[in-house]
């Protein structure tokens, strides 16, 4: 009897550090079937999702998911599967239908589609009566069942469930169960999850693999697998009988495939681009609205930069600025500064998501990385023009020359978002490298001054020793702060003149994304 298989695997493994984590798998799951994978802590089944969704790249050999290659055709892959990783991936500071709304939109489902697709998730779900409440509010299980609509409101041709229940109590375990079911009757989706509990196993799988140290050791019906071990076998018993062996691979009654599925290819464009980096920047949009306390508190730092030090260096005339005074001179340099610094540390943001398992879900999503870190960037500078806010009124305040012509401030506004997006995509390169929070936060402070400090910002650059000269004109924040000179003052002047300002700052922003997006996948490694 043929079937059609939606997953063949050929020798695919997965190596760190020279070691195995997951080492020559070969696999066929069928189209329509929920196919389950065991195995203890560290056998390797969480590796083994993270290949198959593309979240980590494979190591050897290769797969074909969907129709698709994984190595070859990775982006294809992720528009032909839903993901649900084992932690928790859900925003809890957005609503059930703001969380759906984004997955939507990375996944280019039509405007006109959306509302229509959202409805039928939650109403499969059972979430219609709270789909307007913030998800934080949620009981774990309806979380679990939140995350499985989001993973499949495009309609994917396999839904990965990683530990789907982990963490439930044993009401909200049997109603996850239950929806799981639902979906496959209902879309006749093919399902792979992993799970280290039996009686989750035997409640939903047709199939199951058993994994140990990184080997796929058994394939077969859960009633098959018994039958090797004895009649009154448990699939605890089957489980440990196999961990305990150096078994290899033994599939009962294979069946012979062949692969009709149909390719489903996610078509990218560049209005398909930036309506996905839209998507994440409204997200971010959302969550600021929410919760403003981040702008109040960054209010302070600008406002005692020129409200005491500005004011002091012009009293005792520390630093000669030629042509205006010293608070004309630092104003510009200050909002520049206040851009940086709230730019510079928004990789850790990206860190939390990866802990809390949001990034998960975004990466596993066929928009493009750098589509992604685009909105990062682009949301970035909401942050930055709350400070120039602040800044122009401090400066209205102390009677500094500030141009309130709409060119110039235009101008201003133009400057401050490319900047924020420059220092935000460069952050989060940083949290690609470093990957945790505290070797961020540390990172961070190295850089923040030395940035600050090595440019125009505070003192002219004829002041500078020569060797801080050569530093200050390769460091962006020194072209961030001519610009913003020229724009924001009155006769405002400009060292390297305002076009090569804005062209530097923007060629290192494009280079910077594009870097990012290469990287960002590792952070879920």
């Amino acid at each position: 009897m043929k079937k059609n298989y939606v997953i063949q695997t050929n020798n695919i493994s997965k190596i760190y550090d020279g070691k195995y984590a997951a080492n020559k798998i070969n696999l066929t799951v069928y189209s329509g079937e929920i196919f389950g994978l065991i195995g203890s802590n560290g056998a390797g089944k969480s590796t083994l999702i993270k290949m198959l969704t593309s979240l980590m790249p494979v190591s050897d050999g290769d797969a074909t998911v969907a129709g698709y290659s994984l190595r070859n055709e990775a982006e294809n892959v992720r528009a032909c599967i839903g993901y649900v990783p084992q932690m928790i991936s859900s925003d809890g500071n957005l609503t059930a239908y703001e969380n759906l709304l984004l997955s939507a939109r990375l996944y280019n489902i039509p405007a006109s589609e959306q509302n229509i697709r959202i409805k039928y998730a939650l109403d499969l779900m059972q979430l219609s009566d709270v789909a307007q409440q913030l998800v934080h509010s949620y009981s774990g299980g309806m979380i679990r069942r939140l995350e499985i609509a989001q993973a499949m409101i495009h309609n994917p041709s396999i839904l990965f469930l990683d530990e789907p229940t982990v963490g439930l109590d044993p009401i909200s375990r049997h109603n996850v169960w239950q929806h799981i079911h639902n979906l496959r009757n209902n879309t006749k989706m093919t399902i792979f999850l992993s799970s280290h509990q039996m009686d989750e196993i035997e409640a939903l799988c047709d199939r199951i693999g058993i994994m140990n140290r990184g080997h796929l050791i058994k394939i077969g019906t859960i009633s098959e697998l018994k039958s090797q071990i004895g009649a009154h076998a448990t699939l605890d018993d089957v489980f440990i009988n196999a961990s305990s062996s150096n078994a290899t691979i033994t599939e009962i009654n294979p069946i012979e495939t062949a692969s009709t599925i149909e390719r489903v290819k996610f078509n990218t464009n560049i209005l398909t681009y930036f309506k996905q980096a839209y998507a994440v920047y409204d997200v971010e949009l959302k969550k600021l609205q929410r919760d403003p306390s981040e702008l109040i508190t960054r209010a302070f730092q600008p406002a005692i930069w020129l409200l005491l030090f500005g004011e002091v260096m012009a009293n005792v005339r520390g630093i000669n600025s030629p042509n205006i005074s010293y608070l004309d001179f630092l104003a510009p340099g200050i909002l520049a500064q206040s851009v940086l610094f709230s730019a510079i540390f928004y990789g850790i943001s990206v860190i939390w998501e990866r802990d809390l398992g949001i990034l998960h879900r975004q990466l596993v999503s066929p928009a493009p990385r750098s589509a992604l870190i685009f909105g990062k960037a682009i949301s970035a500078s909401l942050r930055g023009l709350s400070q120039a806010i602040i800044v122009y009124f401090l400066a209205f305040i102390l009677g500094i020359k500030v141009s309130f012509n709409a060119v110039d401030v235009s101008g201003v506004v133009l400057l401050i978002c490319i900047g924020s997006a420059l220092f935000s995509t460069f952050s989060l390169i940083v949290a690609c490298i470093v990957k945790t929070r505290d070797r961020f936060m540390g990172i961070g402070q190295v850089l923040t001054m030395p940035i600050f400090f090595a440019s125009n910002a505070i003192y002219p650059i004829e002041l500078m020793p020569n060797w801080l000269k050569s530093i200050s004109v390769s460091n962006p924040l020194t072209y961030e702060v001519d610009g913003l000179r020229f724009l924001m003052l009155q006769d405002g002047v400009s060292k390297y003149g305002v076009i090569f300002d804005f062209g530097i700052l923007t060629a290192t922003t494009f280079i910077l994304i594009i870097i990012a997006g290469s990287m960002y996948h590792r952070l879920t490694e």
